[in-house]
């Protein structure tokens, strides 16, 4: 017995020392997994990690489309949102949809509309934004300046953006200005305006999520590259971003800059002969593009800085709440009733705003029967081809029949915007105002897209959900960013027609 558990033992021993010596290389280092192993594993794991991912998904129904609810929009849940739409036909001015119309509603970035509408009815479409470049101090005859360069804003929201490539250059203009005086030696500062604008930056009633990010920037006299830093990141203080793109191409134009030896440069040059004294004299202007261009971008794109931009506009170098006050003087000098129409900000970031959508509708009426009605629907991106509505309708018998803005953000989706006739006329205003749905986003999109064919399409029956449809199970994954309270073009979602302005 001995001898057969000394003939096991010795055959185990020899078995682990050949799968150690297998396992192990020559130089006694443990041997890697290979690639190949590593990959499939981390394929396994992220397939499982898929699998539980999907599981998690809410499985959705969707109501039946019925005789009695083919006005409504049916989406899973809508019975416990909060829905307001009116559909105004404005040739009789009768309502032919109309549901919760005086209820006070999150806007979100509907809210442009208003001031869209503010801005056209006073007549701000041709005008345009202007900075002013000033030199303060004297310059001697041997090229050496002694003062300062003083940059002044009036809150162009649209300085050196990408979209006006046509307007930029502004830091090089400036630079070349100062070439052109002579100066070669620049002893003072780059001063940057910033009193012509109150309440500069961010409102206090945005969401501190919004605010690292670009549609959070807000507005300030001076705004440089739509205050984008980089990637999607906001610029808090874009009077600096442009006061060292000015330094650096007046720098590489051949001015030396010199701080240290300041004030004894000033009395040395203050005393020399032949010096040329310059008291705020203006050596640049620069001009935007027309503020009906700058609507048509912020419309489309939703953009937030154009849109606190247009309405601060309306009331130059006062306060913001002077701008509201001058904006609901104006609405009820055009007979819109504006009882239930309360905003805090311009573009709609804010969840303070509210108002109806009967609101809505008078105000889109009325802009439709005055005679800039063209120069304000021009401003309305077309849904399926455009903006944040280029996936909405898109590839249906409604593409580009309708002019839209959308607005949403956590829990809110709303568009407002007309109808159009084969001339591209308004034939009916379109208001959809939807607060606290808990289904994904393209769930309720899809909704809306259905429910507008039909209300306008020739073939409505495409539009509705059979009944073998509502009973089977249908799983919607919503990827869009809901924790943001901004808009998100359609073009950047995987799934969604829109995720937010």
């Amino acid at each position: 017995m001995k001898l057969l558990r000394y003939i096991r033992l010795t055959i185990c021993a020899l078995l682990a020392f050949t799968v150690l010596s297998a396992a192990l290389p020559a130089d006694g280092a443990p041997r890697r997994k290979s690639a190949r192993t590593t990959a499939v594993k981390r394929h396994k794991a992220k397939k499982k990690k898929s699998r539980r991912r999907r599981a998690k998904r809410p499985v959705l129904r969707w109501p039946l489309v019925t005789e009695t609810n083919r006005d409504s929009i049916l989406f899973p849940g809508y019975d416990k949102a909060d829905v307001g739409v009116i559909i105004r036909d404005l040739r009789t001015n009768a309502d032919m949809v109309v549901q919760n119309p005086d209820k006070m509603l999150t806007p979100a970035s509907i809210t442009k509309c208003a001031t869209a509408a503010a801005a056209v009815l006073s007549g701000l479409e041709t005008s345009r934004f202007t900075t002013l470049a000033k030199l303060q101090g004297v310059l001697s005859p041997d090229s050496v300046f002694v003062g300062s360069l003083i940059v002044e804003g009036s809150g162009d929201p649209s300085t050196e953006s990408h979209s006006f490539a046509e307007y930029a250059g502004l830091p090089d203009s400036i630079a070349s200005k100062v070439n052109r005086l002579g100066i070669k030696y620049f002893y003072g500062s780059i001063e940057i305006d910033t009193l012509s604008l109150k309440e500069q930056g961010p409102l206090s009633g945005w969401a501190d999520e919004d605010l690292p990010w670009t549609y959070g920037a807000g507005l300030y006299t001076l705004n440089f590259h739509d205050n984008c830093r980089y990637a999607d990141r906001a610029d808090h203080n874009p009077g600096a971003t442009l006061r060292d793109a000015v330094r650096n191409k007046m720098m590489a134009g051949g001015v030396s800059f010199d701080t240290d030896s300041l004030m004894e440069m000033g009395i040395a040059v203050a005393t020399a002969d032949g010096v040329k004294v310059f008291d705020k004299e203006l050596i640049y202007t620069h001009q935007s593009a027309p503020i009906g261009d700058l609507m048509r971008k912020m419309m489309t794109e939703s953009n937030n800085l154009y849109a606190e931009a247009m309405l601060r506009r309306l009331t130059p170098g006062r306060y913001r709440s002077d701008a509201l006050k001058f904006e609901k003087i104006l609405f009820g000098r055009h007979g819109i009733n504006i009882s239930d129409f309360s905003v805090y900000d311009g573009s709609g970031l804010t969840r303070a705003n509210l108002f109806s959508p009967r609101f809505m509708a008078d105000l889109l009426t009325e802009m439709s029967r005055d005679p800039k009605a063209e120069v304000y629907a021009g401003l309305f991106p077309k849904v399926g081809m455009e903006g944040t509505v280029k996936r909405l309708l898109k590839d249906t018998e409604l593409e580009g029949q309708l002019i839209l803005k959308s607005g949403s953000m956590r829990g809110v989706r709303c568009y407002a915007g007309y109808k159009l006739d084969g001339q591209g006329r308004p034939t009916h205003a379109v208001v959809i105002m939807i607060n606290g749905f808990s289904c994904p986003q393209s769930a309720l999109t899809k909704a809306i897209g259905e429910f507008l064919i039909r209300q306008f399409g020739q073939h409505p029956e495409a539009a509705s959900i059979t009944e073998e449809e509502e009973t089977t199970e249908t799983v919607i994954t919503d990827d869009s960013n809901e924790d943001s309270e901004s808009e998100t073009p359609d073009d950047e979602e995987s799934e969604e027609e829109e995720s937010q302005n």
